[in-house]
Formats: structure tokens, C-alpha cells, sequence
């Protein structure tokens, strides 16, 4: 009897600031693949406020999130927010969080891998991010139950992802910069030593990144806004219907404008 030889596949998770997502290596199409969930999403809303104090997170930044950021006698962060099976305020560790988050993602990609085994996990971090938010995001992994993991910067797997579409574009002792604008804003320089990608200098910005810009563009749309209806933002008990058709189109007109700055 032929007994059929097991695969194995490496996945990276990409924890970000905003969003997170997770992908596989498809050496068929000699390209990586996103992985959607079961709702067809390739990406899952996250919020990324692992190994920081409560003094370093930017209060603009708090007033778009649905939950309360609190600090521990330490000056660390966490979470409290509402839970409504149970109509009480719940606290929770960022790293407990973002567990959770790696443990959804480990789950949809072995499923799609039709349950074949998992042999490696890359999860990718800001370059700027210091040895305690390393060693919480690590922490998570052993909370989410996942094994075998590395942490990879994400401008470093950027340019070896550019390394492998494009094989013969760089060459040695040639140098290259990357600037990694997402959730926030890392520059890496590198240099090619040997067809080895050296890291020369890097820096960047945690608090800096997609969020402000959004941020920006909304308080743009919430000004114009109430030009036509003062006092729209002012928590009511009742809307209009005119307020409440011009929530909605408000809704598609924040979606619109991500996908334009996307674009």
C-alpha cells in the first residue's frame, strides 16, 4: 500500500495596526496567497496597542475606538469594554487580544489548507517595535496556542518578498529603501551583500500611519456635514429620517474615501 506523503506549509500573519491578515506560499503559482475568511474577508479589523504603555497611546487615537484604554499601577495598557451577554464591563490584556486575532487567523488558514500541517508561522512587526512589544507579541502566540513562530520585520519581508517575484533585479552592493506606510510608518534601509539582504539603518513612526489620515479625512466629512444639519453628532435618542439617510451615506462615503486613499 502507497502511504501518501504528508505536505506542510508555512503561513505569515500580518498583526497589524488596523487590520491583520494571513497568507501561505502557493509554489504552484510561485506567489503568496491571501487568505479570506469565511465571509469572504481577506482582512479582520485589529487594534494593535500590544507592549505599550497607556501614556504612549495617542488620545486621538482613543476616540474612534468602541472600548475604554485603561493603565495598570505599572503604567501598562489594557482593555475594558462592554459585554453585552453578560451586561457588565470586562477588562482584557492586549495581548489576550491579540491572541485571540492569531488563533482566528491560525484556524482559517489551516482550514483552507484543508487541516494539512502547519510546520511554520512568520509574524510580521514594525521595525521600530522595541524588545518588550517582541516579547508580548511572542506572548500571544503561546496564548493563542501557536507553535514553531518567528518575528520578522515588516519592511525585511517586504523586500524579500521583492527578492523572490523579481530574482534578478537586484544585485550586489546595491541598496534599496523601503517605506512601510500602513498602521504606522517604518523606512529600512538595505543593502544586498552575497544576494543577503543586510540591515543598514531603519526608523519610523508608531503613531503615525493610515489612522491619521483617516482620521483627518473623516473630520473633514463631519465638518461638511454639519453644515447641512447642525448638531448631527450630538448623541440623540431619535433620528430624522433625514438624519438617518444621511448617517447611511455617510457610512458608504467613510468606506469610499479608504478605498480612494488605498487607490
Amino acid at each position: 500500500m502507497n502511504v501518501q506523503e504528508e505536505k506542510s506549509f508555512s503561513i505569515v500573519i500580518d498583526l497589524g495596526l488596523t487590520h491583520s491578515s494571513v497568507a501561505y506560499y502557493d509554489i504552484v503559482k510561485n506567489e503568496p496567497i491571501l487568505i479570506e475568511d469565511e465571509i469572504g474577508k481577506e482582512r479582520i479589523a485589529s487594534c494593535r496597542i500590544i507592549g505599550r504603555d497607556e501614556c504612549d497611546v495617542s488620545y486621538e487615537d482613543r476616540e474612534h475606538w468602541p472600548f475604554k484604554l485603561k493603565s495598570r499601577d505599572d503604567g501598562s495598557a489594557y482593555i475594558e469594554c462592554y459585554n453585552p451577554l453578560t451586561q457588565e464591563s470586562e477588562e482584557f490584556e492586549p495581548e489576550e487580544i491579540s491572541g485571540i486575532i492569531l488563533k482566528y487567523l491560525y484556524e482559517i488558514a489551516q482550514a483552507k489548507l484543508g487541516n494539512q500541517p502547519i510546520s511554520n508561522v512568520v509574524v510580521t512587526v514594525p521595525a521600530e517595535f522595541n524588545d518588550i512589544q517582541r516579547a508580548s507579541i511572542l506572548l500571544a502566540c503561546k496564548l493563542s496556542g501557536t507553535k514553531n513562530v518567528e518575528l520578522a520585520n515588516e519592511p525585511t519581508a517586504a523586500i524579500a518578498g521583492y527578492k523572490r517575484k523579481y530574482p534578478n533585479s537586484l544585485k550586489n552592493g546595491d541598496r534599496i529603501v523601503v517605506i512601510d506606510f500602513g498602521g504606522t510608518l517604518d523606512v529600512t534601509c538595505f543593502k544586498i551583500v552575497n544576494d543577503s539582504v543586510v540591515v543598514e539603518s531603519s526608523g519610523g513612526n508608531q503613531d503615525l500611519g493610515g489612522n491619521e489620515f483617516d482620521n483627518v479625512m473623516n473630520d473633514i466629512i463631519k465638518k461638511r456635514i454639519e453644515k447641512v444639519i447642525p448638531g448631527y453628532y450630538k448623541q440623540k435618542q431619535v433620528m430624522t429620517q433625514k438624519e438617518t439617510i444621511f448617517n447611511k451615506k455617510l457610512t458608504k462615503l467613510k468606506k469610499n474615501q479608504k478605498e480612494l486613499k488605498l487607490n
